[in-house]
């Protein structure tokens, strides 16, 4: 497999964790009572501290997981399973339990965290980080799936004024349904991981 293959094998799963589409109408709403330009430079910077979350968590997440003794498998399982809850909400969207308050301009959270560099994206990192990969494919891997994450961020109030609310939920649902995908293969993988530490003499 060559270069460019490995960092898309990484990047496009950590892109539809990312999921930006399931973020667009909540930024969009809460960056709706500034003008132009302020929404510009507030989803400029939104979109640069998720950044800097994702390689800390990148940095520093493995070293936690050796700390606390926690195996790839476990890692694996955990994932697949936070990560097909995920999928579950995009496809059966419910009351979220977290509020927004659309009067103040959002700082760090809820745009940078967890809209963008959300739960399940930081274990996916931290995934990454603990696999057998080399650094600079998770790290290319991040950036690429980072920036085209953030160009549909910076874009939010565009989107949504071009395809409208029932697009935008139209493209939840495919999301969803991909990522519950992907859930199970993480979560089968993380099993035959286990089953492979614990077989061998």
């Amino acid at each position: 497999m060559d270069a460019v293959s490995l960092v898309l094998a990484q990047a496009l799963p950590l892109f539809f964790i990312l999921d930006p589409f399931a973020a667009v109408g909540i930024v969009s709403t809460l960056i709706k009572r500034f003008d132009t330009k302020k929404q510009n430079q507030i989803l400029r910077r939104e979109v640069f501290f998720a950044l800097l979350i994702m390689l800390f968590f990148y940095g520093f997440g493995t070293i936690f997981l050796d700390i606390l003794g926690v195996s790839q498998a476990a890692v694996q399982i955990t994932g697949g399973i936070i990560f097909f809850l995920f999928a579950l909400n995009l496809l059966f969207p419910g009351e979220s339990p977290i509020q927004f308050d659309s009067t103040h301009e959002p700082f760090l959270v809820p745009v940078a965290t967890p809209l963008i560099a959300g739960p399940s994206c930081l274990a996916t990192i931290i995934l990454y980080a603990h696999g057998a990969t080399p650094t600079w494919v998770d790290l290319s891997a991040i950036a690429v799936a980072w920036a085209a994450s953030g160009l549909i961020i910076l874009l939010a109030p565009k989107i949504v004024y071009w395809i409208g609310d029932i697009g935008t939920k139209v493209l939840e649902q495919i999301v969803g349904l991909i990522c519950a995908m992907i859930a199970i293969e993480m979560f089968l993988s993380g099993i035959e991981r286990f089953f492979e530490l614990n077989s061998a003499p």
